[in-house]
């Protein structure tokens, strides 16, 4: 219908305009040393949540339909947000290569990756996006910025991507997903953040390349070898996932 295309335009300008407008009220507000962040992040929440609920709604009609494999799912995403939450803001260290926290060293996307490879990208985005806001309320660093929480979407749903349609996780798909991922949302996204919001340097690009010439080939192994343990183990099946995707991936 005319109407739903024109509601989701709408809501894409909107799901773009809303944080940021939010977040250059809130930053000229409060101060850096304010815990006021908290609050931040609470009006960040519902547009993540408004986000996945928009996406299912221009899904397909057979997507819509609710049956016990997308509640094992939602539960499965459930552990991959707590597995991130703590790989990624209690054992991941902290790196400051050019004097500055421009860089974190550890595990955290690697259930966002699972994530999306298993059930697509929305469920990847949510994930990367519900891991990276958690880790901000639970084990902040600094206030709180929604931009990194929308790169936190993009290191799930960009690797979901390439899984959308059924594709078989094959070793080298993974590769280029998690390539495709870890390139878009570390090296370009995060770079760009930290160069405008702190005035960093651009040589911390390197930086970042050089870590994920480490992290992707680490991911990838560690992706592929854990669904190959799952497929072994029938657990793909019980959570109504063919050929290492979930039915009905896009949706969500």
């Amino acid at each position: 219908m005319l109407w739903r295309k024109y509601a989701h335009v709408v809501f894409c300008v909107l799901s773009i305009a809303v944080p940021s407008l939010s977040y250059a009220y809130f930053s000229s507000v409060y101060t850096a040393e304010s815990t006021d962040y908290l609050m931040m992040a609470a009006l960040f929440l519902p547009w993540i949540l408004a986000l996945f609920f928009e996406l299912r709604l221009h899904a397909g009609e057979e997507n819509r339909v609710w049956d016990k494999f997308k509640t094992r799912r939602l539960v499965m995403c459930a552990l991959f947000t707590g597995i991130g939450v703590v790989l990624g803001g209690l054992l991941s260290i902290p790196a400051m290569p050019l004097g500055g926290y421009s860089l974190k060293i550890g595990f955290g996307n690697l259930p966002v990756i699972l994530a999306g490879v298993l059930f697509g990208p929305v469920y990847g985005g949510m994930v990367g996006g519900l891991v990276d806001f958690l880790q901000a309320v639970i084990f902040p660093k600094g206030a709180y910025v929604p931009f990194f929480t929308v790169i936190g979407v993009f290191f799930g749903l960009v690797p979901g991507l390439f899984f959308a349609k059924g594709q078989k996780p094959t070793l080298w798909r993974i590769a280029l997903a998690v390539f495709a991922g870890q390139t878009f949302g570390s090296v370009v996204c995060n770079t760009a953040l930290l160069v405008w919001l702190y005035s960093m340097p651009w040589e911390i690009i390197l930086t970042r390349i050089v870590n994920q010439a480490v992290m992707i080939p680490l991911y990838t192994v560690i992706t592929h070898s854990i669904v190959v343990v799952m497929r072994r183990n029938g657990l793909l099946e019980k959570l109504g996932i063919s050929h290492g995707c979930a039915k009905g991936g896009k949706g969500a």
